[in-house]
């Protein structure tokens, strides 16, 4: 397994994370997701992507 973390692109901030569309285009799962202090571990596909992420 490859970890990688990257901050929200600006395009893809807003539209939850199915309607990112990342696993079909990447191949890849958002399996965290850290905004400020908080984190999302295993984030529901229905969670908006935040701009601050």
């Amino acid at each position: 397994m490859n970890l990688l973390q990257a901050r929200v692109p600006k395009r893809l901030a807003r539209p939850t994370i199915a309607e990112s569309s990342i696993r079909q285009e990447t191949g890849c799962t958002i399996i965290a997701i850290q905004e400020g202090d908080a984190q999302h571990i295993k984030p529901d596909p229905g969670m908006v992507l935040p701009a601050s992420a």
